[in-house]
């Protein structure tokens, strides 16, 4: 019963994360903006006067996987 639940899990995950990925990026290339900020460091982003848009989109793909996560964590755990 324990593997069932973790499947349902990562699948009910999966299945957010595409429900998911055009309301919030809208497309491809929104998305990989976003993956690029979050990796580039805020202070470097200061210096270059991106701060803002590095905080917001950094919390955007936080809130994305964020959600993305939660579901399967909250399905996993009501099928167990």
């Amino acid at each position: 019963m324990y593997q069932t639940s973790s499947v349902v899990g990562v699948v009910s995950a999966i299945a957010m994360a595409i429900l998911l990925f055009k309301p919030i990026f809208g497309n491809k290339d929104e998305f990989f903006d976003c993956i690029l900020y979050s990796l580039k460091p805020d202070i470097i982003s200061l210096f270059q006067g991106e701060y803002t848009q590095d905080f917001f989109k950094t919390l955007k793909l936080g809130v994305y996987i964020f959600l993305c996560i939660i579901t399967g964590v909250f399905v996993s755990s009501y099928f167990s």
